[in-house]
């Protein structure tokens, strides 16, 4: 299975959402949440490796690479002058023409000079616009953090899910035949959520649902069912 790519856009003062050290540590947590999903989280850090070259074509070239770009939003990063001239459009670019998704993360509220110069991005749907920010969930408690968290993992996969669906060439839209070692396994559906026992009996292995979905291994290969037994993505 193609690992996903997700770039995090975010201003370097909001740091603390992005190191394993910092405050708030939202994007360690992601990366722990997908480790085993064939998920790669880039932030700016791996720049490091690039000092002393032009890091402005390493950071376009992983834009042109990622399957979803992750938007850190705050006061600081709507008035970024790299940001605004750099990273958002070429994001946008790629977006314009479908080759990319965005998800939006609104972390602290924006001013209104700043929305001015993302207004497109408030056009898209953001998480929890309208809502709390991110920031304040924090600072109520640590379960409304917490919520908020899992509802941007939960995002996340739906997202993976469809672009690894829909990067399925037609001829493996559906699930391949079983062969002669694989008859003797039986699928065993049953009203509602089927449970982890019922597709071992036709997998290898089985993760924990997440998000309405598990990951299931079959011959060396992972796919995804959801939760009635359907498989979204057949193991390839």
């Amino acid at each position: 299975m193609k690992p996903i790519v997700i770039f995090v856009s975010y201003r370097r003062a909001n740091h603390d959402w992005v190191d394993a050290k910092g405050d708030y540590q939202l994007i360690p947590w992601l990366r722990e949440q997908f480790a085993r999903e064939q998920v790669e989280f880039w932030t700016d850090h791996a720049l490091d490796e690039h000092i002393g070259k032009p890091f402005e074509k390493a950071l376009k070239q992983k834009i042109n690479e990622a399957d979803i770009a992750l938007l850190l939003i705050t006061p600081e990063f709507a008035v970024s002058p790299f940001i605004l001239e750099k990273e958002l459009p070429w994001i946008k670019e790629r977006f314009d023409k479908k080759k990319i998704e965005i998800i939006p993360l609104l972390i602290d509220e924006v001013t209104n000079v700043g929305k001015q110069h993302i207004d497109w991005i408030f056009q898209l749907q953001i998480i929890n616009k309208g809502e709390k920010t991110i920031l304040e969930r924090y600072e109520e408690s640590r379960a409304s953090y917490s919520k908020i968290r899992n509802s941007i993992a939960d995002t996340i996969l739906k997202k993976i899910s469809a672009i690894r669906t829909n990067s399925l060439p037609p001829s493996t839209s559906l699930p391949p035949p079983l062969n002669t070692k694989n008859q003797a396994k039986i699928s065993i559906v049953t009203k509602g959520r089927i449970s982890k026992g019922d597709l071992l009996l036709k997998y290898d292995d089985v993760e924990n649902f997440h998000g309405g979905l598990a990951a299931v291994k079959l011959d060396g290969k992972w796919g995804y069912v959801d939760e009635t037994g359907n498989e979204v993505i057949p193991p390839k």
